[in-house]
């Protein structure tokens, strides 16, 4: 919900988690029931994929090859049903973001879509090792008229400095956080 205390370029998050499902609707060519289907059985179908099996030396094939695009609507339920969670978030992303950004681990664009959005961030760097959550984001900054603004990278950039480093809900999934940091 939106209020008096909510930054102008939360709004549409607040509204319709910036136009997620009509995103997903277009970018996978899918009706809106569909796409109501997927969202609903989204969270159950990651967990069936076996995370036993996972091996961090083949993570990339692992996401682009059995996660696939079915993360896009694991993700998607879960900032459409926890809106008040990501709005707090974003109001951070909306207080202190600033200049370069990276959103290291950016899932399906949320964070990056709303640092883009704020006035004192230059350029945002989205980084994410599942391909086709970067296709989806290159696409939802395309249709939001940010395209120039977000760089969507499958390579993290080296030796390169940001004045802001976002990093929501990572690093617990990460086999070695602090190298990551480093």
């Amino acid at each position: 919900m939106v209020n008096s205390t909510t930054p102008s370029v939360l709004s549409s998050f607040l509204e319709n988690s910036f136009e997620l499902k009509h995103h997903l609707q277009g970018f996978l060519n899918l009706d809106p029931e569909t796409i109501e289907t997927k969202l609903a059985a989204g969270q159950e179908e990651i967990k069936t994929l076996g995370h036993k099996d996972f091996n961090w030396e083949e993570a990339t094939a692992f996401y682009r090859e059995k996660v696939g695009e079915l993360y896009l609507f694991e993700l998607g339920a879960w900032h459409l049903s926890s809106s008040a969670y990501f709005g707090d978030m974003l109001r951070l992303i909306a207080d202190h973001a600033q200049g370069r950004v990276l959103d290291f681990g950016g899932g399906i664009g949320t964070h990056s879509l709303s640092a883009a959005l704020c006035p004192k961030v230059e350029q945002v760097i989205y980084y994410d090792i599942n391909p086709i959550n970067r296709d989806f984001v290159q696409y939802r900054a395309e249709k939001m008229g940010l395209g120039k603004k977000i760089i969507c990278s499958l390579e993290l950039p080296a030796k390169e400095k940001f004045d802001t480093i976002l990093c929501f809900d990572v690093l617990e999934h990460l086999p070695d956080p602090n190298q990551q940091l480093l």
